[in-house]
């Protein structure tokens, strides 16, 4: 479940994704089977993973596809980073979807197992990586990759 930004909708996951719109209040269907959803910081766009290994950008005004992009693994989370123009996808490794030219790129290199999480901090300079089979957490920096 995932509330937007401006607190006019909630979004929920399980055979379908449910819009709940919180002025009308009136309830929308958008996307079969979805795992996780998460809106944009600042807009209505939404995120869902649906199928497990597939992740689709929604506009929730419309409701239309914006688009979409599959991964080999089970995806286990995904994330905005803070601008809102990149969506982070995490599961045994961990990409970045730059919407604003369409294009993805690996974050890591790691093989130590499954990455359960993300967070991007709040200025956008760091990405914390969580991998649960292992028990430790990796901060990345979110531009060079550099560890720290």
């Amino acid at each position: 479940m995932d509330v937007s930004a401006d607190n006019t909708m909630m979004a929920f996951v399980g055979d379908r994704v449910l819009l709940l719109d919180l002025e009308r209040p009136e309830v929308r269907q958008l996307e079969s089977t979805a795992f996780t959803v998460k809106f944009h910081p600042g807009t209505s766009r939404l995120l869902a993973t649906t199928h497990g290994d597939k992740v689709t950008l929604i506009n929730t005004e419309v409701p239309s596809i914006l688009g979409a992009r599959e991964s080999q693994d089970f995806i286990f989370s995904l994330t905005w980073n803070a601008d809102g123009s990149q969506i982070i996808v995490v599961g045994r490794q961990c990409f970045v979807w730059d919407v604003t030219v369409n294009r993805t790129a690996q974050v890591t290199g790691f093989d130590d197992g499954e990455i359960d999480n993300a967070i991007v901090s709040p200025d956008g300079a760091y990405l914390v990586l969580h991998f649960v089979s292992k028990g430790y957490v990796v901060l990345e920096a979110f531009q060079t990759r550099e560890i720290h």
